[in-house]
């Protein structure tokens, strides 16, 4: 099969074994090959970003509250 998906070569009803055809390399380029891996790396970046933001939340809630009560939980 060809780029576009085009059978280029068979080997006929019944045949079994192996066939190897020459298949021309396609020219067109799409959007993931003009960026890369943009997408997944800024999902790794924003997850790694909000790593710090568990602790600081855990200690938010830690602290008392000005008016001298518990903090209420959010």
């Amino acid at each position: 099969m060809d780029g576009n998906g085009r059978i280029r070569e068979t080997l006929g009803r019944g045949i079994e074994g192996v066939l190897a055809v020459a298949v021309p390399l396609d020219d067109r380029s799409s959007a993931f090959t003009a960026l890369g891996d943009w997408l997944g790396l800024s999902c790794l970046a924003v997850a790694i970003g909000l790593v710090p933001m568990g602790p600081l939340k855990t200690v938010r809630r830690a602290r008392p509250s000005p008016e001298g009560g518990s903090s209420p939980d959010v």
